[in-house]
């Protein structure tokens, strides 16, 4: 959906619907909390009495509208036991024409918003997201993203996304920087790592993957720590989410001290040397993907003629350094 509707469409429709049989009769607001105009997502606060639940749908950030919430509540049936997401309460595929969720509203304070104090979670974060890893994988489940056993879902995203940027005219000289100055040496990189992922899921087996395992995501709650957004799911890399995680806070002056303790106290049942390997090869994929990724977004919102430079350099200069000895 390009533009949500008003709350008051909302209003009217939860009147006439009346999911879970709770709004027909019954005096409830709604209060838009994500009103943002390009959005993976739009997220609407519904309140009725003492009870609070978030009323989701797809935004325009994300293309393909059958991957949207329906896929998502599906997820969260799937990871409901594990009391990692919120609780899933009811899905449709008729709101205004789209498919759209209801879930528990998380009391508690986003994770990213700590300050430098995050070192005090970084045990806790760590087992949270192991525990994640740890959800049983039954791979004929149809919300599963393309497994991320190798590096090529990489690769493939890498170009396709290249492609788009190519071709605006406002970015076609990142376009040729992306393409003959960056991407040979991000494909031999990709090239070098195969072995030891495919050495690692060979000896150890394959992770259960939320794909959106960063920062932002993350909610710490009175029962514990949940994320938020979980459209993607994948699974093979058993060092991918905690590589996006400390990729996501990189920014931050406790990044370092953050980092080590998170892979010092990550369980894992793959020998503690292999496993930062695997952590470390990651996060440079990560930041490769993350540069094209953030270019790719911006000509899809048609954002080109706002486009600054100086940050885009700075990272598109980082990437370099990572990928000069390749």
């Amino acid at each position: 959906m390009q533009r949500p509707p008003s709350t008051e469409d909302i209003r009217q429709w939860l009147r006439v619907a009346n999911p879970l049989g709770m709004f027909a009769t019954t005096e409830f607001s709604v209060e838009d909390i994500d009103p943002k105009p390009w959005s993976g997502h739009f997220n609407f606060l519904i309140t009725l009495g003492d009870k609070r639940m978030v009323l989701r749908f797809k935004g325009p950030e994300w293309g393909d509208p059958k991957r949207g919430t329906r896929i998502e509540y599906e997820v969260l049936k799937y990871v409901e036991s594990w009391s990692v997401a919120p609780h899933p309460l009811y899905v449709t595929d008729d709101f205004f024409g789209e498919a759209m969720l209801l879930e528990e509203y998380l009391e508690g304070k986003s994770v990213g918003g700590v300050g430098e104090g995050l070192i005090d979670d970084a045990e806790n974060i760590a087992r949270f997201l192991a525990r994640i890893g740890s959800v049983p994988v039954r791979k004929d489940a149809p919300f599963f993203e393309e497994p991320m056993t190798s590096y090529e879902k990489n690769r493939k995203a890498w170009k396709a996304r290249l492609r788009v940027i190519a071709e605006d005219p406002q970015m076609g000289v990142w376009g040729k920087r992306l393409v003959d100055e960056m991407l040979p040496s991000a494909e031999r990189m990709l090239d070098a790592f195969e072995p030891t992922l495919k050495k690692a899921i060979r000896e150890h087996g394959e992770t259960f993957i939320f794909e959106s395992a960063h920062i932002g995501h993350l909610f710490k709650t009175n029962q514990g720590f949940r994320f938020l957004n979980w459209e993607q799911c994948s699974y093979g890399d058993p060092a991918f989410m905690l590589a996006v995680f400390l990729t996501s806070i990189q920014g931050r002056g406790d990044h370092k001290e953050v980092k080590k303790k998170m892979i010092e106290v990550y369980p894992t049942n793959i020998p503690r040397e292999e496993f930062k390997v695997l952590v470390e090869e990651r996060m440079r994929e990560r930041a490769v993907s993350n540069l094209i990724w953030g270019l790719w977004t911006r000509v899809r919102k048609g954002d080109t003629n706002s486009f600054e430079d100086g940050a885009a350099n700075k990272e598109f200069d980082g990437v370099m350094q990572i990928l000069s000895t390749y």
